[in-house]
């Protein structure tokens, strides 16, 4: 009975470490896969704050910077400052439609009726400017002007594309007199391949005393992929005026000297998964007669 209670003993041990063993075991197991996502929390949730922080940043600085250039506008179209930004948006928009829609309209004072509001706006020509669109080609709408405005370029992002473009190329001919005026057996004939919207400024630019123009030998089509930088516009509206963070306005205050832009004094910091803080340094911000604070 002795060897029974000793041999039922011994197993009971056995199993007992085998038990601490397997637990032992599980709880590292737990340990690793614990300390693994630990390590991961710790390299990409910062990272990913200081993402959202940069973006909430940038996204602010982009926003004073447009309403810093309404008013600017505002001022140059008007002569006077304000503080009343929906107003102004509401007048840079319509003077931006008015542009295009009538060349004519820079340069002059003009009277714009808006709300039942009338005020006298004048636009520099500086504001307008011409670029035809050679994507057309031969069509006869690209006789027409693509008219691009200061408007488009401040409030847009700049884009590139690749287009295709198709030429006309013209083989021009030119009797070169150069080498004796006076003297017909020297002078001989040229040929230069140019562009169809070239031809012109070709026919120009040639000094006629020296250079006869005969005329067009022939005409061929051309391909090439042309790179092209453009701005992708946006029409700015009521909701640059409101601060990223929260539903607050930013702060807009105008006297005669000085036009100021500034972010709300208080703390935007908040916690995140416990242990981190998202805090964008924005609180500090602002802009003085077009000067970003934050641009040393």
């Amino acid at each position: 009975m002795e060897d029974i209670q000793e041999r039922e003993d011994l197993l009971a041990g056995q199993e007992e470490k085998k038990y601490r063993w397997w637990l032992a075991r599980d709880l590292m197991e737990m340990g690793i896969v614990l300390a693994v996502i630990a390590f991961v929390m710790v390299i990409y949730i910062p990272k990913s704050i200081w993402i959202e922080e940069t973006e909430i940043e940038d996204q602010s600085h982009s926003q004073m910077q447009n309403i810093s250039r309404i008013l600017d506008f505002y001022e140059e179209f008007t002569g006077e400052k304000t503080e009343d930004a929906i107003w102004a948006i509401q007048l840079i928009n319509a003077v931006r439609d008015s542009v295009v829609a009538d060349s004519l309209f820079s340069d002059h004072p003009r009277m714009i009726n808006l709300d039942d509001r009338e005020i006298e706006v004048t636009v520099p020509k500086s504001f307008i400017w011409m670029k035809p669109d050679r994507r057309l080609g031969e069509n006869p709408l690209a006789k027409h002007i693509r008219y691009i405005t200061t408007y488009d370029t401040t409030f847009g992002h700049l884009g590139v594309r690749k287009d295709t473009i198709e030429d006309k190329i013209f083989s021009v001919v030119v009797e070169d007199r150069s080498e004796d005026p006076d003297n017909s057996a020297t002078w001989f004939m040229d040929t230069s391949f140019i562009r169809s919207d070239k031809l012109a400024l070709f026919k120009a630019s040639l000094d006629t005393f020296n250079s006869y123009y005969v005329g067009i030998a022939d005409t061929s089509k051309s391909e090439h992929v042309e790179v092209v930088h453009y701005y992708d516009r946006f029409r700015p509206d009521e909701s640059i005026l409101n601060f990223p963070l929260g539903n607050e306005r930013y702060i807009i205050r105008v006297d005669s000297e000085s036009v100021v832009i500034k972010v709300h004094d208080r703390d935007y910091s908040e916690r995140r998964y416990l242990l981190f803080t998202f805090d964008p340094y924005v609180k500090d911000d602002s802009i003085s007669n077009g000067y970003p604070s934050w641009i040393h």
